[in-house]
């Protein structure tokens, strides 16, 4: 036990840093108390809770994972409008300044969507650090593993 609640300590210690670089701290544990009673369930007080953080921490991606798709629905959105703006402007500096406006904010989506699975993957770092065994802790969640693996394909290490 030594060992893993030095493991546990240093997964924690990843989260914190992230959460203070990402100024949400405060907002996604209340968030996410709610879960990770869900979580816990009838464990013996020290998995419960492991387990207790693990649903703090699953809380924790499922709102990034629900921030990179607002985020693809905003920039498909604003990109459909910035092609507008392209096809119905007739004067070649005109379109050409609103093509490269169209790339930086393309740009801009790249990198925020970036931040955010990067973010994600520090998480499922930590949960997987502090869980006993081999087997993912996303396994319990078909669907959020779905999207987190979407998500880690889409933007590599």
């Amino acid at each position: 036990p030594p060992r893993r609640f030095l493991t546990m300590v240093r997964a924690l210690r990843i989260v914190v840093a992230a959460l203070v670089g990402h100024g949400a701290a405060g907002v996604l544990l209340t968030k996410t108390s709610a879960r990770a009673s869900e979580v816990a369930g009838d464990l013996p007080a020290s998995m419960a809770k492991a387990d207790e953080v693990t649903g703090h921490m699953k809380g924790m991606v499922d709102t990034y994972v629900a921030k990179y798709d607002e985020e693809v629905t905003k920039f498909d959105e604003a990109d459909a409008g910035m092609q507008k703006v392209i096809d119905a402007t007739d004067d070649a500096q005109g379109k050409q300044r609103a093509i490269d406006e169209k790339l930086r904010l393309k740009d801009e989506h790249d990198q925020k969507l970036s931040g955010i699975a990067s973010f994600i993957r520090t998480l499922d770092t930590a949960v997987q650090a502090m869980r006993r065994g081999d087997k993912a802790w996303m396994d319990k969640y078909p669907d959020l593993k779905a999207k987190v693996t979407k998500i880690f394909e889409a933007y590599p290490v």
